[in-house]
């Protein structure tokens, strides 16, 4: 690549929040800074090597749709089933249905757009969250217990291969002295690896709390996880509920960058006083299903990957839903 206007075309300009090279061209009056592309981070396989130097060095630098950032683009939650996350030829990004050709034309597809063909995009922040699983039910003598929270994953990924999705469940309270479901996986797969932000464990009517969902992810050229939290387990009965702790990514970016991603704290479920089930962990988009007192169903989760509440007991009650899976793009 050795033309001017390719070039430029072809890279980032610098904007905010990136570390610049400054260049001696302008474009349309403004001047090129080209942005640096770090080494050891799979998206600057992708960069550019300007064959001229600036101030006499040689510089590598990024391409364009090959920094993704902090910036969250879409959410999605689609309980149980699967979608697909493809690039096509002309570089518009959906998540889709089915599995289309990289050439299908415009007309003849189907699903949300993730990001439009003018900005290039190729690499990009995918999160994972496990479903949370259901509180257990009760007895007239036993409470149930708390279920435990989905885990939650975040990676970088190259869009070179089709990613297959599937959201996890959410799991169902158990009914009369039964244990909750458990949530389901939330699972993004693609050239032969997989990375699973595993579902929060059901709460147990031996009284013994849920326990969180765990993540398991294989990395290679395509794929850098940076977050990786397993749930919080899910109270016993009587117990407190689990929080969920603040958490932040690896900054997977240029040294003096910040483009990581975090997760405030969750305080935990609330609990009924005296004898109650045992409350479902929180995660990090919400408080977990309260941990009821006798003749209530235990609580639901608030929000997503969340375990629900135990049930508490005299009569027999059911345990608390649990919050489904979710899938959040960033770039």
């Amino acid at each position: 690549m050795t033309n001017i206007s390719q070039i430029l075309s072809e890279c980032l300009m610098h904007s905010q929040g990136y570390n610049r090279i400054q260049s001696p061209f302008t474009v349309n009056g403004q001047s090129f800074g080209f942005v640096t592309a770090p080494s050891g981070k799979i998206y600057s396989r992708m960069a550019i090597n300007l064959p001229f130097t600036i101030n006499g060095i040689s510089y590598p630098v990024a391409r364009k749709g090959c920094r993704p950032q902090n910036v969250q683009r879409a959410q999605f939650s689609f309980p149980g089933e699967t979608r697909y996350l493809i690039r096509f030829d002309d570089n518009e990004v959906r998540l889709c249905s089915y599995v289309y050709a990289s050439d299908t034309p415009v007309g003849n597809r189907t699903g949300d757009i993730i990001a439009s063909s003018d900005l290039g995009i190729r690499y990009l922040y995918l999160l994972l969250q496990g479903g949370g699983g259901g509180g257990a039910g009760s007895s007239t003598t036993v409470s149930g217990a708390g279920a435990g929270a989905g885990a939650l994953s975040v990676a970088c990924i190259s869009l070179e291969h089709v990613w297959q999705i599937t959201c996890g469940v959410a799991g169902a309270g158990g009914g009369n002295s039964s244990n909750g479901q458990n949530g389901g996986n939330t699972i993004a797969s693609a050239n032969g690896i997989s990375i699973v932000a595993g579902g929060g464990e059901g709460g147990q009517y031996d009284q013994r709390g849920g326990n969180g969902g765990t993540v398991i992810g294989a990395e290679n050229e395509f794929c850098h996880i940076i977050l990786s939290v397993n749930g919080a387990p899910g109270s016993n009965v009587n117990g407190k509920g689990n929080a969920f702790n603040a958490v932040s990514s690896e900054n997977y970016a240029d040294n003096g960058e910040n483009f990581s991603i975090s997760f405030s704290e969750v305080e935990r479920a609330w609990d009924a006083i005296g004898f109650h089930g045992g409350s479902g962990a929180s995660s990090a988009f919400g408080k977990g299903g309260k941990g009821e007192g006798l003749s209530n169903n235990g609580g639901n989760a608030e929000s997503y990957g969340a375990g629900g509440g135990g049930a508490g007991s005299t009569p027999a009650r059911v345990g608390g839903n649990g919050g489904a899976g979710l899938i959040r793009i960033y770039y």
